[in-house]
């Protein structure tokens, strides 16, 4: 599902280049469960950005549900989801509004959309707010729209940049069985969670 060979970002700061991942190797199959953890400036949101197209690698590959994130960057796209650490949503859009626009711009048919929209606000807990505008939300129910954002078109991989920031700290949204339920045709995840650690690698290269 993830395949990334000495993924590298280098960075110009002043007149020094500053690697902020370096030669990062890994592989994670579907099903899985991954945690990447790790200090402020270890390389984490970097890494994501680089695997969901959103930052160009400096070097290395990376090959995400069979699509090279250089080569094809809108194939990778359309099989995953992605939820950044700032919110998905405009103010004045009303919640299940927001839900049936980005999944009809993924393609999804008018109805396609509605019916997955209700999916999601059920699943999230969200069904109560559904006519209420964004700027009116809690930070945590934001966050919960941000989730279901990312998920409205079942990508076969999600990712999520901080994802317990602003939510409650309670079993709920971001679980297992919500979100492997909710993607693709893959399930629950098939295996226990794993965690990866990244360190901090700034180091001036020249």
């Amino acid at each position: 599902m993830i395949g990334a060979r000495a993924l590298t970002r280098r960075f110009t700061v002043g007149k020094q280049v500053v690697e902020a991942v370096r030669g990062l190797d890994l592989t994670i199959e579907a099903g899985e469960l991954v945690a990447v953890l790790g200090p402020n400036g270890a390389g984490k949101s970097t890494t994501l950005r680089m695997l969901t197209t959103l930052l160009p690698p400096s070097s290395g590959t990376a090959i995400i549900a069979g699509h090279d994130v250089v080569a094809d960057p809108a194939g990778t796209r359309r099989r995953i989801g992605y939820v950044g650490q700032g919110r998905s949503t405009g103010d004045y859009f009303r919640v299940r509004d927001e839900l049936i626009t980005q999944g009809r711009c993924y393609g999804m048919s008018r109805a396609e959309a509605r019916r997955r929209a209700d999916e999601l606000l059920a699943a999230l807990e969200l069904e109560a707010l559904a006519t209420r505008t964004s700027e009116t939300l809690s930070g945590e129910q934001r966050r919960r729209l941000d989730v279901a954002i990312g998920l409205i078109h079942r990508p076969l991989l999600l990712f999520l940049d901080e994802p317990s920031t602003g939510l409650d700290p309670r079993p709920g949204p971001i679980s297992p069985d919500i979100s492997g339920g909710c993607i693709g045709s893959w399930g629950p995840p098939s295996c226990s969670p794993r965690t990866i650690w990244m360190r901090p690698t700034r180091w001036p290269s020249g």
